[in-house]
């Protein structure tokens, strides 16, 4: 990903209805993973797919508390999964992503990297122009 459009990413975060339209939209595949998982327990039958409540709209979008310890590992020393993660730029975006999901703009995430706190997120910005590396 560009790094103007990881920029765009994390300056412009998703609207409040976001999650109520994804809600919306997956509906379909909802139902079909419902019905898969009571086949799989043997407990579908049609009156009880028919029957179920659980598509309403979740009353607010789930937020994650805090980054994973494997993501906060790779914004404090640079190491990551390598099984995961082929390359830098992938780890990289994988941090950036997890802070966004915990919550975190872009000033917080470039506070972590100016003040020495995220030196492993900071590394992976180490090959671009000075100007370049300051912007996550």
């Amino acid at each position: 990903m560009p790094l103007d459009h990881a920029l765009a990413v994390a300056s412009h975060p998703n609207g409040s209805d976001a999650m109520g339209r994804l809600w919306d939209a997956l509906i379909e595949q909802r139902r079909l993973v419902r019905a898969a998982r009571e086949v799989e327990e043997g407990t579908w039958t049609e009156a009880t797919t028919l029957s179920h409540q659980d598509d309403e709209r979740p009353l607010e979008p789930a937020r994650v508390s805090s980054m994973s310890a494997d993501m906060l590992r790779t914004a404090t020393d640079g190491t990551w999964n390598r099984n995961r993660y082929c390359s830098p730029s992938e780890a990289r975006q994988a941090v950036l992503v997890s802070a966004a999901g915990a919550g975190l703009q872009l000033v917080d995430i470039q506070r972590r990297i100016h003040s020495g706190m995220w030196p492993g997120l900071a590394q992976f910005y180490s090959r671009y122009s000075p100007h370049t590396a300051s912007q996550p």
